[in-house]
Parts: C-alpha cells; structure tokens; sequence
C-alpha cells in the first residue's frame, strides 16, 4: 500500500468511526470527513474518480454537509463537485436519436392530428394502429413498435393521472410533446413515448422549448427550495410542479413531488447532484415541448 493509500485509509478508519456518534460529536465529525476529503483533493487528478464518486454520494446519504467534502477540493459546492464528477450511469441517462419508427396509437382527432405535429420534426415515422390507449403502450413495451402517443394534460382537468399511471406502469420515457386544440376554448397537450430514454433536437425551423421533467423524492436533508436553487445553479428553471401522493403510507407527506424545468443546457449535471444527493428519483423524459 502506497503512502497515498495509507493516509486515505486510516482518514476513512476516522470518519467511520465517529458516524456512529453523529449527533453527540457532529463537528468531530465532519473534521474527519474533511480530512478525508483533503487527501483526495491531494492526488485529484491520478485517483479513480469512480471511488471519490462513491465516497462522496455515501457521505451525502449519510447526512453530511456538502461543505465538508466541497471545500477540501478547493470546489465551491456540491453543485459544482456534481459537474465535475458525473456518474456512469447518469451518463447514459439518454440517447439522442434523430428520428425513424413506428409510432402506435389509437385513432381518433386527437391522436392524428398529435401524430402529423410530431411527423414534421421527426423523420421518418410511420403510424402503427390500436385498438386503445393501453394496447398502444404494450405495443411499445414489447418492442413492436418504437413509440406511442397519449394524452398527458389538458386544459379543463390538468394532469392526466390515469394517463400517468399508465406511463408509470408500462415504464414508458416522454421524448417529445404538442399542444392541441381540441376546440375553440379547449387544448390538449400529447406526449411521444417510448421505450428508452431519448432526446431529439429539433429541426432548425422548429419552435420548441426544451423540458426535462423527473419525479422526485426528497431526503430529510433536503428542502423543496434547495432543490430548486440547485437546478437554477445547473441552468434549469422550475416550469410545472405538482405533488405526488405517496403510496408508502408510514412516508413522510409532501416529499414527492414530479418537477417539469425548462433547461438551457445540459440537464445531466443536475440528474447527477440528485444521485450524489442521495435523493429518490427517476428521469420521465428529456424532451421538446412542439409549441406551434
């Protein structure tokens, strides 16, 4: 074991040792994990960042300040150790695909004139009938088909909650999404769904905006207003939130929450703090919002 080695290992010997006793000898501590920390940020750049990643995220799901780890890397923030250490996995959150497939789904007005939006930004799709709404999502998630549409939202009732569920059930990832007039005083919103996460640019005479929604579930260390602070820092601004009962009944209420954020840059970075966080959380869909 090399001298590196050594000194990683008894600081780690020392954090463990005083998180059995975290409430009587908190700054004790958190002076060990930042320690720990300091000779990390000695070798920074030679060291597996896999381990400073792992480190890190078990620390934060143990209730440890950001600070405590942040500062010995000479970073300022955990949003700026999360967008410098994305994890493998948030990596390949999603692909980006350009177009091309079949897209099922169950005729009416709605779902056609759903279908000719997506087809002037996508290439090459072709529809795929149903017989119903539900047949159209098993249609994708046994892959006989790439994509399917269903209505998500409108204006009389908002969020379509059996519609989510659906999405919920047959683990379905929104990729794009239009808004139709259904008649003079009402609107639709419609989603494209599919089976694995994907994005698609649109095309360069399309007005879009660009969305990334994710459902989330927060740890005690965490408020909603954190939360959304973070997302600001990482380029995404707060565009729809709604709360989600939970099913676990003995769960602490109002920490369920499905975020819409209207996103500047990369959202990967953000997906990556909510990980290093420890928080619960899936990716719905990275995606544009076909506005007109």
């Amino acid at each position: 074991m090399d001298q590196f080695e050594k000194k990683l290992d008894i600081c780690r010997k020392n954090a463990l040792e005083c998180s059995d006793r975290m409430e009587r000898d908190f700054e004790s501590r958190e002076s060990h994990i930042a320690d720990l920390f300091s000779v990390i940020g000695e070798t920074i750049d030679g060291n597996d960042p896999d381990a400073i990643r792992e480190e890190y995220a078990a620390l934060m799901k143990s209730g440890v300040r950001a600070d405590a780890i942040c500062v010995p890397l000479g970073l300022s923030d955990g949003t700026a150790f999360a967008s410098q250490f994305i994890l493998p996995e948030i990596r390949d959150a999603y692909s980006v695909r350009r177009g091309g497939g079949d897209v099922a789904y169950c005729k009416n007005a709605l779902t056609d004139d759903s279908f000719a939006r997506f087809s002037r930004s996508l290439r090459e799709i072709r529809p795929k009938r149903a017989s119903s709404f539900e047949e159209s999502c098993e249609i994708v998630y046994s892959a006989r088909a790439d994509f399917c549409i269903l209505p998500v939202e409108n204006s009389r009732d908002g969020l379509l909650s059996g519609f989510r569920r659906m999405i919920d059930r047959y683990e379905l990832y929104v990729c794009g999404l239009c808004r139709i007039e259904e008649n003079e005083d009402d609107t639709v919103k419609a989603a494209l769904l599919c089976r694995d996460p994907a994005f698609f640019p649109p095309k360069n005479d399309d007005r879009t905006k660009r969305l990334c929604t994710v459902s989330v579930t927060l740890q005690e260390h965490c408020t909603l207003s954190r939360l959304l602070s973070a997302s600001e820092m990482f380029g995404m601004t707060l565009a729809r939130a709604h709360s989600v009962p939970d099913e676990d009944y003995y769960s602490d209420p109002g920490r369920s929450y499905l975020l819409t954020f209207e996103i500047k840059n990369e959202p990967k970075p953000f997906l990556n703090w909510l990980e290093l966080e420890g928080h619960g959380w899936k990716l719905m869909g990275a995606y544009n919002y076909f506005t007109k």
